[in-house]
């Protein structure tokens, strides 16, 4: 998939406000949530299941597909890269 595409023509966000860094079996990893959209209104794709993992905020789930990075440069690059920022 074309992620940068997707969010050009408007079919794809990645909420800045999703990103958490959850610690999983003892290591930090730094997560973004990409969330598909249809007529700028969210799809229901399905919970994703790292989703659940939100560290603080136990509560935390996104309809979407999550990424988790080992580095938060990493995370960021990949945020900035897709939704076009410099």
């Amino acid at each position: 998939m074309n992620y940068e595409k997707m969010r050009k023509e408007g079919d794809l966000i990645i909420n800045h406000k999703n990103h958490r860094t959850p610690v999983i079996f003892g290591k930090q990893y730094y997560t973004l949530s990409l969330q598909q959209l249809t007529n700028g209104e969210y799809d229901n794709i399905g919970l994703d299941v790292l989703s659940l993992v939100g560290g603080d905020d136990s509560q935390f789930h996104v309809n979407g597909i999550t990424y988790a990075f080992k580095k938060v440069e990493n995370r960021d690059m990949v945020y900035k890269y897709v939704m076009g920022l410099k």
